[in-house]
């Protein structure tokens, strides 16, 4: 390069996807917007909080996922009251529903992944892998 010449930074930008649920289509009538590109640190995090099967830990990985990972979503009460799309919302949540919502993340997290050709060489884990004791 010579003297001139400006060498670009790479900026990380944020990625959001809407969750599809294939195996449940009763869920696909919510929208539910979450990053795809959350840094591995958030992503470790997650994994070891939800895996440790300490309630206390669970319920920080619940925090990080909705302060990191949830964007949006247009989930309601049966009542017509609107849940938020943070930590307390998630807490609003049956068991079976955000454990749906964190997996099917995990899920597409791993597909971004692979499309992205990120981990071609096999050696990095795919997100799934790393979240996927959530769903067990």
């Amino acid at each position: 390069m010579g003297h001139g010449s400006i060498k670009m930074a790479y900026t990380i930008r944020r990625n959001l996807i809407d969750l599809e649920f294939p195996d449940n289509p009763d869920l696909n009538e919510m929208h539910v917007k979450v990053r795809s590109d959350v840094t591995l640190n958030t992503l470790f995090s997650l994994q070891t909080d939800m895996a440790s099967g300490d309630p206390e830990r669970m319920r920080k990985g619940i925090s990080i996922f909705a302060g990191e990972v949830l964007s949006s979503w247009d989930i309601t009460q049966d009542d017509g009251s609107v849940v938020p799309a943070d930590d307390v919302g998630m807490g609003m949540l049956p068991i079976e529903l955000a454990t749906a919502i964190i997996a099917r993340w995990g899920e597409s997290v791993a597909k971004v992944g692979e499309e992205s050709g990120l981990n071609r060489n096999g050696t990095s884990p795919s997100g799934a892998d790393l979240i996927g004791t959530v769903s067990q």
